[in-house]
């Protein structure tokens, strides 16, 4: 999950300078004062002879690719395996817990509710947990490696991102209650139609 995150932070955008690079012959000018190890890369990287530098960038970005795609895939396949093995757990207890109640329980309820519970509440949970619960691990990774990459290119309009992240937020969050509200709905209609 980690592994994918970081792959994320190195995308195709810094190729552009280099690439311009190899076509122009120009080496790689910033205008403004950056952090020592980027002003030592882009001396290593104008050094390089044109030619060497375009294999570097066709075959170091295709592994970067490679290697990016594999462990999103990685991640992937780990945690649908372990939202299944949750969704098994959960379903096992509903009905250890159904077999203990009484005939009276099952005469006043419907037999539709019941079932919705175990069909489509536990898919439901299940996607919560398997994509809900891997957002917030392999998000978190990738906002603390991008924000690193936004500090060490401008710490100034970092902090105006900050500053302007609770207004962008205000709509988010409406929008997620509105959703919550058509999610209950949804699940009600569920346990109607199948009985």
């Amino acid at each position: 999950m980690f592994a994918s995150a970081i792959f994320d932070g190195a995308q195709i955008a810094p190729a552009i300078p280099m690439i311009d690079n190899v076509f122009t012959g120009e080496g790689i000018t910033i205008s403004r004062p950056l952090p020592g190890f980027l002003s030592r890369l882009i001396a290593t990287i104008n050094a390089l002879p044109r030619l060497r530098l375009l294999k570097f960038i066709v075959f170091g970005f295709l592994g970067l690719f490679v290697l990016k795609a594999f462990a999103a895939f990685i991640r992937q396949y780990l945690m649908t395996k372990v939202g299944h093995l949750v969704l098994r757990d959960i379903r096992n207890a509903l009905y250890a817990k159904y077999q203990y109640f009484s005939l009276d329980y099952y005469s006043k309820s419907k037999v539709g509710v019941l079932i919705s519970r175990i069909t489509h509440d536990v898919g439901v949970i299940n996607n919560s947990i398997a994509q809900g619960l891997t957002d917030i691990f392999y998000q978190s990774f990738k906002a603390i490696i991008l924000l690193s990459i936004a500090i060490l290119i401008n710490w100034r309009l970092f902090l105006l991102s900050i500053v302007l992240f609770p207004f962008i937020s205000i709509p988010v969050v409406r929008i997620s209650r509105a959703l919550r509200k058509i999610s209950t709905k949804t699940q009600e209609k569920m346990g109607e139609l199948t009985s």
